[in-house]
């Protein structure tokens, strides 16, 4: 019965509230092709979850963010998540040593999905998708 869209973006909205706003950062999403019934494979959700977690929880460490902005669309079986806040000077290097992005590639491998992580007009970007 949790298994759509609608409890996802519903949980992400939620963990983003609670960790960004009382830190004084904005936080906007787009989920307008989100289809909120639409049923999403256990395993992805769960897993698109724990990245979208990761990707805040490093927003929240090593930017000096004012604004995140998270994207979301799902067609059928096909899925994109992007998370971009609008000051990368501080965030971890694309190529750290840290567990952070090395977790969230292996979360997006488990659900055959690429992760994608670059730096765009000061914007530090993270996608993953499966389309």
């Amino acid at each position: 019965s949790h298994d759509n869209e609608g409890n996802l973006t519903d949980r992400m909205r939620g963990h983003a509230e609670a960790m960004l706003m009382p830190l004084g950062i904005e936080v906007e999403f787009d989920l307008s092709a989100a289809q909120q019934n639409q049923n999403i494979a256990p395993e992805i959700r769960q897993q698109l979850y724990l990245i979208f977690k990761e990707a805040i929880n490093n927003i929240v460490k090593h930017a000096e963010a004012t604004l995140v902005n998270v994207y979301y669309t799902q067609q059928g079986k096909k899925f994109r998540l992007r998370i971009e806040n609008n000051n990368d000077s501080k965030v971890e290097p694309i190529h750290s040593t840290g567990q952070g992005l090395k977790n969230m590639h292996m979360r997006a491998t488990k659900i055959k999905a690429r992760c994608a992580v670059y730096r765009l007009n000061g914007k530090f970007v993270i996608e993953v998708g499966n389309d």
